[in-house]
């Protein structure tokens, strides 16, 4: 699978800076949680072998991607699952904004999965969410 197209880094003196692209919110939101895990190991090798459920909520489309991310990175520190593969909906409710997941992965192997960086936290530092027809661009910085 290539995810050149999905997401690329972006410079920042100390922390992860990414770009991600997507056709609709939804399969940004999507690629957001590849890029993620793709800044903690080789993506490649996360086998789609378990599943989990996971739902957040935002009260505009900025705290929903600062929710989602610190979902997966919460999910992760206590489960230590790597997530590989993403199906995600995404609706507006007098709530908010719900957002509902699909996510495949495995847990952490050492032997089969190189670490990368240590991801800590999502931040609101340099987030920008540009929606277009057919392009949706995400770009935003968490603490490693």
């Amino acid at each position: 699978m290539s995810y050149e197209k999905r997401f690329r880094a972006l410079e920042h003196i100390s922390d992860g800076y990414v770009e991600v692209h997507g056709d609709t919110l939804e399969e940004a939101f999507e690629n957001v949680g590849l890029s993620l895990f793709a800044m903690m190991t080789e993506i490649e090798n996360v086998e789609p072998r378990n599943k989990i459920e996971l739902e957040v909520i935002g009260e505009d489309i900025e705290a929903l991607l600062f929710e989602w991310l610190s979902e997966l990175i919460a999910q992760f520190d206590i489960t230590h699952l790597l997530m590989s593969k993403f199906i995600i909906t995404i609706k507006r409710s007098e709530k908010g904004i719900l957002l509902n997941a699909e996510a495949w992965g495995e847990e952490l192997d050492p032997r089969k999965h190189i670490s990368k960086v240590d991801v800590k936290a999502a931040t609101y530092d340099r987030m920008e969410i540009i929606e277009k027809p057919k392009n949706v661009i995400i770009r935003y910085v968490v603490d490693l």
